[in-house]
This record gives structure tokens, sequence and C-alpha cells, in this order.
């Protein structure tokens, strides 16, 4: 993301997925599950976020909520990680961010949101 505008930089294109897909404007903000447990970590972008949320889930253990909002000033090559599964919640929360919900896989009901 740049203070100019929404950047979203993919490997697949090689450049600015914006260029490709101009529905996403800068007025979205971007959202991505990231995983808490020991093993995964370090985890990558969390510093980088303007907030993080830490939601318990099944065993006691956390995933993180990263926002990172539009047109702040995050390099558009930052990696963040490692990326979990979408949950019908978190998903709520993402659109109640107005953001782009970055996520692996999910519940049916997670992924129809």
């Amino acid at each position: 993301m740049t203070r100019k505008g929404l950047s979203l930089f993919s490997f697949f294109v090689g450049g600015n997925i914006l260029a490709v897909q101009p529905l996403v404007s800068e007025n979205l903000n971007i959202s991505a599950m990231i995983d808490n447990q020991v093993d995964a970590r370090p985890a990558s972008g969390i510093n980088e976020a303007d907030a993080v949320f830490e939601f318990p889930v099944e065993g006691g253990i956390t995933r993180l909520m990263t926002i990172y909002k539009a047109g702040s000033n995050v390099d558009p090559r930052l990696e963040i990680g490692p990326i979990r599964s979408a949950r019908p919640y978190f998903a709520q929360i993402a659109g109640a961010f107005n953001s782009v919900f970055a996520h692996a896989g999910g519940s049916q009901i997670a992924l129809d949101r």
C-alpha cells in the first residue's frame, strides 16, 4: 500500500494486481488471518499492521487478524503470514472493516460470505 492509493503486489501478475483487478480501490483495507501457534513463529507482517486482533479458536489456540489501513505507508511487497483459514466470524469482522480478506481456505459458511 502507498499513500497515493492502494497497491497490492502479486507474483502471479508480476506487479500491481490493481492493474488487473480495478474493483479493489484505495478505500478498501486489507485484513489477514495469521497463525499464532508457537511452531508457526516467527510470523511476518504483524509489526506493519495498523491493528491486530487475537481470537480464540479450538484447543486453546488463537489466531491473529491483522488490518492494514488503505493508504497507509506499507511496502506492497510485504510478506504476511503464515496465513490461516477463514471462519464465519473472521469474515464478518473483516467485512466490518471494509477490507479485502486474505485467508487460506475455510469453512463453507465463511467462504460464502
